[in-house]
C-alpha cells in the first residue's frame, strides 16, 4: 500500500516537473526571439473574436507572433481570434521592412502601439501607416530614424511626443497630423525638418490643439503650406518669427477659418 502511494506521489511530482520544463522552455522561447530580433512592435488591442492586427494592405507578415505571452506560431499572421476583451500583442519580423505604408490602416481596434523596440531605420514611407486607427490612444516611437511619416488621420492620440524621433531625410510632412481630433498637444522640440518641402495641411482639422510650438521648425526647404492650419478652432497664438521661407511657392488658405487665433508673428 505504502509502495503504491509513493509511486502515486512520484508521479505527481515527475507531471508537476515536466509542467514547469515546458513553461520554461517556452518563456525561454519567446524571450530568445524577443532579444535576437530587432524589427518588434508591441500592441495592446480590445475585442474578441476574429480582429485584424495588420491592414491587408501591408506588404509584409510577421515572422510570429506571441499573444498574451504564447506563441501562435503559423495560425496568427494579419488577424487573430481572440478569447479576451483586452490583448497583449507582439509581432516580430526577422528581416527588413522598407515601406510601412497602410500598415494598421482603419484598424479600431488597437488602443495602444509600441514601437520603441522596432528598428525601422531603412524605412522610407510611413504614409497612412496609423490612419483612422479611430481608438489609438497611445503610441512610442524609437529607432525610426529616416522616415517619412505622414498621415495619422483619425486617430485618438491625445498627445504626440516626437522629441527624440530622428527625422533629419523626411521631405513630405503632408496631412501627418491631419483630423487628429483628440490632439491636444505636440512635443516637436527637436523634430528636424531641415529637409521638409511639403508641409501641406499638416495641422489642419486639429480641433482640440491648443498650443502649438514651431520655434525650432526649419522651412528652408518648404515650398507648400498650403492649408497648414486649416479649419483650426482653438488655437490662439502662433510664432511663426523663425520661419525662413525663400522657396515657398504656395500658402493657400494657410490660416483658413482659424476663428480663435488672435495673433501670429
Amino acid at each position: 500500500m505504502k509502495k503504491i502511494k509513493k509511486n502515486k506521489q512520484f508521479s505527481f511530482l515527475l507531471k508537476i516537473f515536466f509542467l514547469f520544463s515546458y513553461v520554461s522552455i517556452t518563456n525561454e522561447k519567446n524571450n530568445r526571439n524577443l532579444n535576437n530580433y530587432d524589427s518588434i512592435i508591441q500592441l495592446i488591442i480590445s475585442g474578441k473574436g476574429n480582429q485584424k492586427i495588420l491592414s491587408e494592405d501591408f506588404k509584409y507578415e510577421p515572422s510570429e507572433v506571441i499573444i498574451n505571452g504564447i506563441s501562435k506560431g503559423e495560425s496568427c499572421k494579419k488577424s487573430c481570434y481572440f478569447d479576451n476583451g483586452i490583448n497583449n500583442i507582439t509581432l516580430i519580423f526577422n528581416y527588413n521592412i522598407d515601406n510601412c505604408y497602410l500598415m494598421f490602416y482603419n484598424l479600431n481596434n488597437i488602443i495602444e502601439i509600441d514601437l520603441s523596440k522596432f528598428d525601422a531605420y531603412k524605412v522610407t514611407n510611413m504614409k497612412n501607416m496609423l490612419r483612422d486607427c479611430i481608438r489609438l490612444e497611445k503610441i512610442k516611437f524609437g529607432n525610426i530614424n529616416k522616415s517619412s511619416l505622414n498621415n495619422m488621420y483619425g486617430c485618438r492620440l491625445s498627445s504626440i511626443d516626437l522629441s527624440n524621433f530622428g527625422a533629419s531625410q523626411v521631405t513630405n510632412m503632408e496631412y501627418m497630423f491631419y483630423k487628429c481630433n483628440y490632439l491636444k498637444s505636440i512635443n516637436l522640440s527637436n523634430f528636424n525638418t531641415s529637409l521638409i518641402k511639403s508641409m501641406n495641411n499638416v495641422f489642419s482639422c486639429c480641433n482640440q490643439l491648443l498650443e502649438l510650438n514651431l520655434s525650432n521648425y526649419n522651412t528652408f526647404q518648404v515650398t507648400i503650406m498650403g492649408y497648414i492650419l486649416y479649419e483650426y478652432n482653438n488655437l490662439k497664438y502662433l510664432d511663426l518669427s523663425n520661419f525662413d521661407t525663400p522657396n515657398i511657392e504656395s500658402i493657400n488658405q494657410m490660416f483658413y477659418n482659424c476663428r480663435t487665433l488672435i495673433n501670429h508673428i
